[in-house]
């Protein structure tokens, strides 16, 4: 299951960053397990990153917690 994940959200990323608006400046997606508990942490052009969770997330449970962590955003003004 986390190798599923894990291209789950490569390829995520791939469409994401070739294919929306780059407003976000996001520059890489990255799955990882630590320990029990299972993160998604993506990486903008300025450096920073944020992270969220997936752990006992299918692949639609990791894009819904996608579309809110960007509806979110607006929260994220040290990013820029």
């Amino acid at each position: 299951m986390p190798e599923e994940k894990k291209v789950f959200v490569e390829r995520l990323c791939d469409f994401y960053c070739t294919n929306v608006n780059p407003q976000f400046g996001i520059e890489s997606m990255e799955y990882t397990k630590e320990g029990p508990e299972e993160f998604v942490y993506v990486s903008f052009r300025t450096g920073s990153y944020k992270r969220f969770c997936v752990t006992a997330d299918s692949n639609q449970g990791i894009f819904k917690d996608f579309v809110k962590f960007l509806n979110d955003f607006d929260n994220y003004s040290w990013l820029y």
